[in-house]
C-alpha cells in the first residue's frame, strides 16, 4: 500500500479547520458551553460507557465497514493492539474512510445519523475513549485529526481563564499522518491494510484494557455481517498476548466462530428489521429510536453450548434469560447500560424476538435427537422466578408463538404442530423416557404422539406441556392469566388406560409384555388394575380379572366363563412370575372357588350360591375359610333349612333350638359348616346383637307394646310407638325363644 493512499482530502481538511473555528467561536459567544460540554463528557467518562472502550471502538469499526469497498488485505478485519511500553491503544479497520458527516457527528453529541442496521457510527460510543485517554487521534485515508491539542487547550483556556475542566471532543485539529507513521512502527504496520486507525496515547487504566482484550466475547461477530475477523494483541510487556476470533458463514444462517485454541462454536443466526410503534418511539425519544432497527437472535447449534441466554446490545448486558440464545437489539437501557428498562419500546422488541426465536427452533432439531431444540426453550427458574424483565416476556411469548408452529416431533421424528398430536395425559406421573420409547416402538401404536425424546428430561416435558397449554389457553402478552386446569381438560389426549391398551393390544406379545410390566411396576396406582394388558383366550384382560383368568387349565376341572393367559405370552421371560405375584394361578379347586366368589353380586340367584358352596366342598376347610374371608363383602349367603339362602349373620347354628324358624337355621349338608361359622353364622347368643339383624325383633316390638299398654291406667293414651335408645341387645333369638318372655331381657326404650 503506497503512501499516496493516505493523502488527506483537502475539502475534509478544511472541514476539520472549520469545525474547530466554529467551536471556538461558539465558546466565545457563550462561555457557559465550555462547562456544559466538559460536564457532559465527564458523565460519559464515568458512566455506562466507561468500562466498554474496547467494545465501543470495535462497534464503530463495524459500522464503518458496513457497505464499504473491501481492501484486499484487510477485508472484514478489525485489529486491536495494546502497546503497554508506549501506553497506546490502536483500533484499525478496513471500512469506509471518514466523510464530512462523520466529522460533524464526532464533533457533536446526539447527531449520529444511524441507519437501522448500524450500531452507531461515531456517536456517543466513541466518546467512551475519554475513560482511558485525554488525547484521542484518528487516522483515516481521507483525513487525520486529533483532539485536545495544545492549540485547542490554549484557545479554550483563554476564554474562561482558570477553568479546571475543558471539553475535549469538540475541537479537532488536523495532523500529519505520514509523519506519525514514520515515528510509530505499530501505526505504520496497521496502515498497510487499514483505512481508519484510532490511536489512543497516554493511556490510563491499561490493566482494564488488557482485561477487555483477553476477555473479548467472540459472539460479537454474530451480530455484525461486515466483520469476519477480530485480531487482538498486547505488546511491550513481560507477558505479551495475541489471539483472533473468526466468523465463517456455513450457509443457511449457520456460522462458525473459531478461536486459536481450537474452541469452535456453531450458531444459527437470524436478523430482522423491527419497526417500533409511534408510542414506543415517543417513549424512548429520538436519541434511542429509529424508524427501523436491526434485531438478531443467535441460537447455539448444540444446546450444551449454553444454559442461560443473554441479552446483548452489541455487548453482553447483565440481564439473563432461561431461553438458551443471544438476543441482540439496540435496547433502551439504564444509565449504566447494563439492564433493559421496562418500557413499551423494549417490550415490542422482545415480542418480535420471541417470534423469531420460535421460528428458528426447528433448525436446532437433530436427526439423532428430534427434540434437542426443546432444550433451548425458556422455562421458570428453580425458584419459579423470571431472571429479568426480558426473560419474563420471552418465557411467556415463546410458547405462545410455538403453539402455532411445528415444534413437537412426532413418534417418527417429524416436527408437527401440537394440535396434530394426542399425547399421554400430562397429569399422569411416573411415565419416563424409556416407557414412551417402548410405547412408540410397539407395532400396535400410531405416530400421533410426541417423540420419546421429548420426555428425556423433566424440563423438556414441561416445555412440551407449556406449548400445549398455549394452544388451548394462551397467555395474553406477558401476563400469565391462563387457567392450566381448563387447558388440560380441553386438549386432546390419551388417558392412561387407553394408552396402555393401545400399547398391549395386538399380535406383538413383546409389546404386551412391556405394557404388562409397566403396570406391575406401579401396583400402587389403583387405576392401573383396570388396564387391559394381559392377552388371553378371550381377549385382553386386566389385573382385576385375576379370579377369572387362569395360567394353565386342568383337564379334570371345568368352570364356565373361565379364560386362560395365552401360552406364548406366559412363556415370555418374567411374565409368569409377575402374574403369580399379582395373584393369578392355575385352574384348580381353589381358583374355581375364587372365580365363583368373583362372580357373585347383589342379585346373584340361588344357583350361583349353590355352585359357590359346591366349589367350597372341594377345598380344604382351612383354605376355604382363608379364601372366602377375603370376599366377606361380596354378597356371600349360606344355605338355610327351608331350602333358601341368607346372609351369614342372620343364620343360626345353635344346638337345642329345635325345629322352629327353618329360614334362620343353617343347612349343614349344603355347605361347609366351619366355613359358614367363620363367615358369621351365629353359634350362640351374644350380649350385643344388632336389632337390624334380629329377625325376631318385630315380634319383640309387638310384645313390648302389648306389655306396656296392658299395664297402663284408665284414661292413659295408648302407646303406639317405641323409640329405642340402644340398637343392640342379647341375641340372636328365634321365634321359639321370643315366647319365653322371662329369658329375654328388654333393651332400653322410651315412649
Amino acid at each position: 500500500m503506497t503512501s499516496t493512499q493516505w493523502t488527506p482530502d483537502p475539502e475534509l481538511a478544511r472541514e476539520v479547520d472549520d469545525l474547530y473555528e466554529r467551536a471556538i467561536l461558539s465558546y466565545r459567544a457563550n462561555p457557559n458551553l465550555i462547562t456544559e460540554h466538559a460536564n457532559h463528557e465527564e458523565s460519559i467518562r464515568v458512566g455506562g460507557y466507561s468500562n466498554r472502550t474496547l467494545l465501543e471502538l470495535v462497534q464503530n469499526a463495524a459500522d464503518a465497514m458496513t457497505g464499504a469497498e473491501e481492501y484486499g488485505a484487510g477485508s472484514g478485519r478489525v485489529e486491536i493492539v495494546l502497546d503497554q511500553e508506549s501506553r497506546t491503544l490502536y483500533c484499525a479497520n478496513a471500512g469506509r474512510p471518514f466523510s464530512r458527516n462523520g466529522l460533524i457527528t464526532l464533533a457533536h453529541a446526539h447527531l449520529s445519523g444511524k441507519r437501522g442496521d448500524e450500531i452507531g457510527r461515531f456517536g456517543l460510543g466513541f466518546k467512551s475513549v475519554l475513560a482511558v485517554t485525554d488525547s484521542p487521534q484518528v487516522f483515516s485515508r481521507s483525513v487525520a485529526f486529533e483532539f485536545n491539542s495544545p492549540e485547542a487547550i490554549e484557545s479554550i483556556s483563554a476564554i474562561v481563564p482558570g477553568t479546571r475542566r475543558l471539553p475535549i471532543l469538540r475541537t479537532m485539529r488536523s495532523i500529519d499522518a505520514g509523519a506519525a507513521f514514520e515515528t510509530d512502527p505499530i501505526l505504520a504496520e496497521l496502515a498497510t491494510w487499514a483505512s481508519t486507525i484510532v490511536r489512543l496515547p497516554d493511556l490510563s487504566r491499561e490493566d482494564t484494557l488488557r482485561g477487555e482484550i483477553e476477555n473479548f466475547r467472540s459472539e460479537f461477530l454474530l451480530f455484525v455481517d461486515s466483520v469476519r475477523e477480530v485480531r487482538l494483541r498486547v505488546s511491550g510487556s513481560d507477558k505479551d498476548y495475541g489471539t483472533r476470533h473468526i466468523s465463517q458463514s456455513l450457509g443457511g444462517g449457520r456460522f462458525r466462530i473459531s478461536r486459536p485454541n481450537g474452541d469452535n462454536d456453531e450458531w444459527l443466526v437470524e436478523n430482522r428489521m423491527h419497526t417500533p410503534t409511534r408510542e414506543a418511539r415517543a417513549e424512548v425519544g429520538e436519541a434511542v429510536s429509529r424508524d427501523q432497527v436491526k434485531v438478531t437472535v443467535a441460537l447455539p447449534a448444540r444446546s450444551a453450548q449454553m444454559r442461560l441466554g443473554e441479552f446483548w446490545s452489541y455487548f453482553p448486558l447483565q440481564d439473563r434469560t432461561s431461553a438458551s440464545a443471544l438476543f441482540n437489539a439496540p435496547w433502551s437501557l439504564n444509565d449504566d447500560r447494563t439492564t433493559l428498562l421496562r418500557n413499551t419500546y423494549n417490550r415490542e422488541i422482545l415480542v418480535n424476538l420471541s417470534a423469531i426465536f420460535a421460528e428458528m427452533l426447528p433448525k436446532a432439531s437433530m436427526s439423532t435427537d428430534p427434540a434437542a431444540h426443546l432444550d433451548l426453550m425458556p422455562a421458570r427458574s428453580a425458584r419459579g422466578e423470571e431472571y429479568s424483565f426480558g426473560d419474563e416476556i420471552i418465557r411467556a411469548q415463546v410458547p405462545r408463538h410455538g403453539s402455532s408452529n411445528a415444534l413437537i416431533p412426532d413418534a417418527s421424528g417429524v416436527l408437527r404442530r401440537a394440535s396434530e398430536l394426542r399425547p399421554l395425559d400430562f397429569t399422569i406421573d411416573g411415565v419416563g423416557e424409556q416407557d414412551h420409547r417402548d410405547w412408540i416402538v410397539s407395532p400396535h401404536t400410531s405416530d400421533d404422539v410426541p417423540h420419546w425424546r421429548c420426555y428425556s428430561t423433566t424440563q423438556r416435558a414441561r416445555r412440551v406441556r407449556e406449548i400445549y397449554m398455549n394452544v388451548y389457553s394462551p397467555v395474553v402478552l406477558d401476563r400469565a392469566t391462563r387457567d392450566d386446569k381448563v387447558a388440560l381438560e380441553k386438549m386432546p389426549k390419551r388417558g392412561i388406560l387407553t394408552w396402555l391398551k393401545e400399547w398391549a393390544d395386538g399380535p406383538d406379545l413383546e409389546s404386551a409384555a412391556r405394557a404388562f410390566f409397566f403396570v406391575t411396576e406401579r401396583r400402587q396406582l389403583r387405576e392401573l388394575e383396570a388396564a387391559k394388558v394381559i392377552p388371553t383366550t378371550e381377549g385382553m384382560r386386566s389385573m382385576s380379572d385375576r379370579n377369572s383368568v387362569f395360567l394353565e387349565s386342568n383337564e379334570d376341572l371345568r368352570i364356565e366363563g373361565a379364560c386362560f393367559v395365552l401360552p406364548e405370552f406366559l412363556a415370555l421371560n418374567g411374565v409368569e412370575a409377575k402374574l403369580k405375584d399379582a395373584g393369578f394361578g392355575n385352574l384348580d379347586a381353589t381358583s374355581i372357588l375364587r372365580a365363583r366368589l368373583a362372580q357373585l353380586h347383589s342379585g346373584s340367584d340361588d344357583e350361583s350360591h349353590a355352585r359357590l358352596w359346591d366349589a367350597a366342598l372341594d377345598v380344604p376347610p382351612s383354605q376355604a375359610v382363608q379364601v372366602m374371608s377375603q370376599f366377606a363383602e361380596h354378597h356371600i349367603k349360606v344355605p338355610t333349612c327351608d331350602g333358601g339362602w341368607a346372609p351369614p349373620t342372620l343364620v343360626l347354628d345353635i344346638a337345642g333350638i329345635g325345629e322352629g324358624a327353618p329360614e334362620r337355621r343353617l343347612d349343614h349338608p349344603r355347605c361347609v359348616p366351619t366355613v359358614a361359622h367363620a363367615l358369621g353364622v351365629v353359634r350362640a347368643p351374644v350380649g350385643e346383637y344388632s336389632i337390624e339383624d334380629e329377625s325376631a325383633f318385630p315380634e319383640y316390638l309387638r310384645y313390648a307394646l302389648d306389655y306396656l299398654n296392658e299395664r297402663s291406667g284408665i284414661g292413659d293414651r295408648r302407646i303406639e310407638r317405641l323409640e329405642f335408645v340402644r340398637n343392640d341387645g342379647p341375641g340372636s333369638s328365634c321365634k321359639c325363644l321370643v315366647r319365653v318372655k322371662s329369658c329375654l331381657r328388654c333393651p332400653d326404650y322410651r315412649w
